[in-house]
């Protein structure tokens, strides 16, 4: 974490909740609650990147099904023709690829 980005999030919660002094200083502590801005700053950081961790799991797992679905789907279809034989095998080979990255 970034001292820049833990300043950023400050400045937003600052304007956000108009906490300045009388004299137009801002505060470091939040008067509301307390709360060192800084720190409090660090835990939205840290639950953002918790957040979008966890999205990006999800969104892998679901992309993992869909892959599977499609390689089940794919390959019960039996065609006559070679040429859309070898359209199918090719097909199956990257949805196979693209899944063997997706469970590394």
């Amino acid at each position: 974490m970034e001292k820049k980005e833990i300043q950023e999030w400050r400045d937003r919660l600052i304007k956000m909740f108009g906490i300045y002094h009388s004299d137009g200083q801002e505060y470091i502590t939040c008067p509301l609650c307390g709360i060192n801005l800084d720190e409090l700053a660090k835990h939205m950081i840290e639950e953002l990147d918790k957040a979008r961790e966890e999205g990006n799991e999800e969104l892998s797992e679901a992309m993992i099904k869909y892959l599977e679905n499609m390689i089940v789907l794919v390959g019960a279809f039996n065609p006559m023709s070679e040429v859309i034989k070898a359209r199918q095998e090719g097909e199956l080979e990257a949805y196979k690829g693209i899944l063997s990255k997706l469970k590394q």
